[in-house]
């Protein structure tokens, strides 16, 4: 934050020195502030064009309305070309290993903040689903939750769980020989966000599913 402020005040100062000259659109100063800030803008256009629609979205045309957020991660198991699925614990169709992250007690303070809402209407075989990340975020401070889930602070890090609730404790994979993943070398291979509206619901669903 610190450093995007430095790269944005140097060019507007250059600006404002230049409205001190003589002739102000033909002044050094202010070409180089302007070429500067240009650069700068279309810099950070291209970095996060894919960003832009959510900021739309969320920042702009929704920011009173309530976003439904569930956030997911998924294992992509290939064996032989072909990929493993297990059957969904509350529905009747196969899908991948994993499920929604879950959220720490520490996670209160921040979800005050940014005034999330639990999602109290999701169930599973246990009946509701507690500490799941699907919320509901007003659209102002979508962006603020994501950043928060970026940080990796106070929320469950670790794809452990669904991996072990699903394969080691239903007997499909032996215990002995998967007591632990070893993670390093095996980074998330891809990160889809994307907003689609909820028929279930009647809210705009953000799904940010990782695998």
């Amino acid at each position: 934050m610190k450093d995007n402020l430095i790269k944005y005040t140097i060019p507007i100062l250059l600006i404002i020195i230049g409205l001190f000259d003589n002739d102000f659109w033909h002044s050094p100063f202010t070409r180089a502030g302007i070429i500067s800030l240009i650069t700068l803008i279309l810099g950070w256009l291209i970095d996060n064009y894919k960003q832009l629609i959510l900021i739309i979205n969320t920042q702009i045309l929704h920011r009173k309305k309530d976003f439904r957020l569930s956030i997911a991660y998924l294992y992509r198991i290939k064996v032989d070309n072909e990929y493993l699925l297990v059957k969904s614990r509350t529905r009747n169709y196969y899908q991948p290993v994993g499920g929604c992250y879950k959220t720490l007690p520490s996670s209160s303070a921040i979800f005050e903040k940014l005034e999330v809402k639990p999602d109290r209407k999701f169930e599973t075989e246990k009946g509701i689903a507690k500490n799941d990340l699907r919320v509901y975020v007003r659209g102002k401070n979508v962006i603020s939750f994501l950043k928060w889930f970026d940080s990796k602070k106070d929320r469950e890090i670790s794809p452990w769980r669904e991996f072990c609730e699903e394969l080691i404790s239903e007997d499909i994979l032996p215990w002995r020989q998967f007591r632990f993943i070893d993670y390093v070398g095996f980074p998330f291979l891809v990160q889809v966000k994307s907003i689609q509206y909820s028929i279930t619901f009647t809210v705009e669903g953000l799904s940010d599913a990782k695998a």
